[in-house]
């Protein structure tokens, strides 16, 4: 999903989803997240740039804002700024999105939990749920999540 860029300031996004039932690939994405400016009472502000293969370019701003400390809690909050289609595109396409992406490690650090929602304008829906996931990663008793 999220990969480092070395120590370059932004970090990497993919998402590709398959159908449950038969593995056919059903959407990707790629792009990156940038950081223009320094953290400010525990809120980043994030430049996300995403490309999908149907012809599709958005760019997304938001920020990282810790929501608890007790559990770690960091919420990633993206909304549409721009979208650009290539000339090929059904009629029908994505005006906007607006994603939020949450966090969360538990106390002992065995857990990492992803939960996601994406809601999707297109030119003949307005913005509606399209996608709401949670991924969970746990450990093994002698592995850290740090």
């Amino acid at each position: 999903m999220f990969s480092s860029c070395g120590d370059r300031p932004f970090l990497e996004y993919r998402q590709s989803s398959y159908n449950p039932i038969n593995q056919v690939p059903m959407h990707s994405e790629i792009g990156y997240l940038r950081f223009p400016s320094p953290v400010i009472d525990g809120r980043q502000s994030v430049e996300c740039l995403l490309t999908s293969p149907i012809g599709l370019c958005e760019v997304l701003e938001g920020e990282f804002r810790h929501e608890s400390t007790q559990n770690q809690t960091i919420i990633l909050e993206l909304k549409t700024r721009e979208t650009a289609k290539s000339s090929s595109i059904d009629a029908v396409h994505a005006k906007g999105t607006h994603r939020i992406y949450r966090f969360s490690l538990d106390s002992d650090q065995a857990c990492l939990r992803v939960d996601y929602r994406i809601d999707l304008e297109t030119s003949s829906t307005p913005l509606t749920k399209h996608i709401e996931n949670s991924l969970i990663r746990q450990t093994s008793p002698n592995e850290s999540l740090k």
